[in-house]
């Protein structure tokens, strides 16, 4: 089970309309090898309050642990820290975080991927199990111009890509027609240094990813 839980009580527990999102907030970048911290960040993102019934956190070569009947206020947020540190060896791994929550109205934040190698963090993969869905971006954080998207559709077919500011404002948007499966390659040299939501939309379903610009 997890360490330090914290749980905030609520006076009521919504039975649907909420949306909660998971996502790693360490291991954050270039790690050493050796043991490491593993923290989970869950964010209640609706106006209502929210009952996570579970949380499963996996790293390579450890079981897993998981924390269940998790209540997350109105706009709050729970940090879940792993009981153990994960002895990281220094090569290519993968961590997944996911929670267990049938009645969350958008499920493509319910699953969060780190990639590490030997030099850090590749990629954070937001994806959505139930369709196919997945977005890659890369690198992540971006510090140079060039931001490159992987993407997996539901289906073949035309999609967009859009990039919000934390405001909600739409900066970038593109557009993607032909295979399910592809790459593409974006240009962000006219985006400042901040916090950008990515949204990947084939008509069906959707993912949507955090990308921070350091500048």
């Amino acid at each position: 089970m997890f360490a330090g839980l914290t749980i905030v009580l609520c006076a009521s527990v919504a039975l649907g309309a909420v949306d909660v999102a998971v996502e790693f907030v360490s291991p954050t970048g270039s790690e050493p090898p050796g043991p490491m911290l593993v923290v989970v960040l869950l964010t209640n993102l609706s106006d209502v309050p929210a009952l996570v019934p579970r949380l499963d956190v996996v790293v390579p070569n450890y079981l897993g642990e998981y924390v269940q009947n998790i209540a997350i206020g109105v706009g709050a947020s729970q940090r879940f820290r792993m009981r153990d540190s994960w002895n990281y060896a220094g090569g290519r791994d993968t961590l997944r975080a996911w929670i267990t929550y049938p009645d969350d109205t958008n499920h493509t934040n319910d699953t969060a991927i780190v990639i590490m190698s030997g030099g850090g963090i590749l990629d954070w993969v937001e994806s959505e199990p139930r369709t196919g869905m997945r977005m890659t971006l890369s690198p992540s954080p971006l510090a140079g111009n060039i931001l490159r998207v992987e993407y997996n559709l539901s289906q073949a077919g035309p999609a967009t890509v859009t990039f919000s500011d934390i405001m909600g404002r739409v900066v970038v948007r593109r557009g993607i027609a032909g295979n399910r499966r592809g790459e593409i390659s974006l240009d962000l040299r006219m985006l400042s240094g901040e916090v950008y939501l990515v949204r990947l939309d084939d008509g069906r379903s959707a993912v949507v990813q955090k990308l921070v610009i350091q500048r």
